[in-house]
């Protein structure tokens, strides 16, 4: 037995190890506190007592996950890997170090609060985006032509409806493009943010389309 909202484990009359059942509850309180390392698929070669991820939205988990779900909870106590799958009642509120931002579960999905907005300057000419971007402002310095990569799921962990800030300070023509077989949409067919104060919003419309939107031609 569990508990409604946070899926603790309950003691039981009869149960053994009880000390077990409650050092296990206190962990999932703690990381509740401290947060999540990342979202990732494939288990971390190492790891300590307190450790916590949560799986990646779409993809096989693997590496010792390979009994978990897409969008688990995942933790290691006493000395090995266990999960929780959040569902309708669950309700969780976590600080994901990964992209410095507080997600939460809506009942199906996790999504990311964009609590902490950010700059991100960027004075070079090459840039993929990362993780850390999302909800956030990346600025181009340059201005020289820039090169935009937007990067495919299995590559960048993304929950449709994230969005990062572009902003062409520098004059730099910006081309943007996708990485792999994924769909770019944007008006018109546009691949480029063109001149100085250029600004265009890129939105994870799905977990396999890009749409960019703004300054474009």
């Amino acid at each position: 037995m569990t508990t409604r909202t946070m899926n603790l484990p309950e003691l039981t009359e009869t149960g053994s190890g009880k000390y077990l059942t409650i050092n296990e509850a206190l962990h999932i309180i703690d990381f509740s506190m401290g947060g999540i390392i990342d979202r990732i698929k494939v288990a971390p070669g190492t790891a300590t007592e307190g450790n916590a991820y949560i799986a990646a939205p779409t993809g096989t988990m693997s590496g010792g996950w390979s009994a978990f779900s897409n969008d688990d909870i995942i933790y290691y106590f006493n000395g090995g890997w266990n999960n929780i799958t959040p569902d309708a009642n669950s309700h969780y509120f976590l600080y994901d170090q990964d992209i410095e931002q507080f997600i939460f579960w809506d009942g199906t999905n996790w999504i990311v609060t964009n609590v902490n907005p950010e700059i991100v300057e960027v004075a070079g000419t090459t840039y993929t985006l990362l993780d850390s971007d999302m909800g956030k402002t990346v600025v181009f310095t340059s201005g020289s032509a820039i090169t935009l990569t937007l990067p495919q799921q299995s590559t960048l962990v993304t929950q449709a409806g994230q969005e990062v800030n572009i902003i062409g300070q520098g004059g730099g023509t910006i081309t943007y493009g996708i990485e792999g077989a994924e769909t770019l949409e944007s008006l018109g067919g546009a691949t480029t943010i063109v001149g100085a104060h250029s600004r265009a919003t890129v939105v994870r419309r799905t977990t396999t389309v890009w749409g960019v939107y703004g300054d474009v031609t």
